[in-house]
């Protein structure tokens, strides 16, 4: 292992109530980095305070309910008065946590966002020209938020996004944090012209739009639904693995059970446990 390449970057890991899905990851990842620290928040869901002792360089934190507000989101809702401060407090919200993170993390140049869909069985890459990486699967923003970040100076337009996980230079995030706080309405217009803004995957790929840095291609993610042959594949990161987490039978009211266009507790593939 390349030890030097170890100490570049920090994990942010953002979690609900998916107690074995949590474990899983962070044992997963640790077989691969056994040293990189790990700054874990359960966003108003379960107590995960138990992983300080099993793993070494984590800290975990229950902090208060984020983002149930935000899988309620419409197009026809979410320019609402109420809505749009639920946005933006979810938004700033996910970053002060983020701006933690870094700090325990040690300020590395990279950070990465975990969930409990993410595992990483081998070596990330973090190529020299990039500021964000993604996946940049998706495509089709509102004109009108692509007519907003072309009224902003230097930002660059975007309309394919797929920023999770997240994998992002942390200079980069603090500078576009200071231009939220340097130009709030540019933020608040936003915010105001696509409900989709206040999905870390978006948020990501437009805010750094916005202060002008494209999301690149990562080409270490394989995402299960889209590769049924992912756990053949080569790729280092896997995003929605979801073959260790609850059931909605059980109570379980994570995003993609609750998002009107998710998969529930479908999951095609047999884990073995090694």
């Amino acid at each position: 292992m390349n030890l030097e390449k170890t100490k570049q970057f920090g994990v942010f890991y953002t979690c609900y109530t998916e107690l074995e899905a949590v474990e899983y990851s962070i044992l997963a990842f640790r077989y691969v980095y056994p040293d990189i620290p790990i700054y874990l928040v359960s966003d108003g869901g379960a107590d995960y305070k138990d992983l300080e002792d099993k793993f070494s360089h984590i800290v975990t934190s229950l902090e208060n309910d984020s983002r149930s507000h935000i899988p309620n989101l419409t197009a026809e809702t979410f320019c609402t008065n109420e809505n749009q401060i639920e946005i933006k407090k979810s938004i700033m919200t996910l970053f002060e946590r983020i701006k933690s993170a870094i700090e325990y993390c040690g300020n590395p140049e990279w950070m990465m966002i975990m969930e409990p869909d993410v595992l990483v069985r081998g070596e990330l890459n973090f190529p020299e020209h990039a500021h964000l990486l993604g996946s940049r699967v998706n495509s089709g923003l509102s004109n009108e938020l692509r007519e907003v970040l072309s009224s902003i100076p230097g930002a660059i337009d975007v309309n394919n996004w797929g920023v999770t996980p997240a994998i992002f230079r942390t200079k980069t995030f603090m500078d576009m944090c200071n231009w939220i706080e340097e130009t709030p309405q540019s933020f608040a217009k936003l915010c105001e012209a696509d409900y989709r803004l206040s999905y870390y995957d978006v948020t990501f790929a437009v805010l750094f739009g916005a202060i002008g840095y494209p999301e690149i291609f990562n080409p270490d993610i394989v995402e299960c639904f889209r590769n049924p042959n992912w756990q053949s594949s080569w790729h280092p990161l896997v995003h929605q693995f979801r073959g260790k987490y609850p059931k909605s039978g059980d109570g379980y009211q994570g995003t993609h059970v609750k998002h009107k266009d998710g998969i529930g507790d479908y999951w095609p593939w047999e884990v073995k446990d090694d």
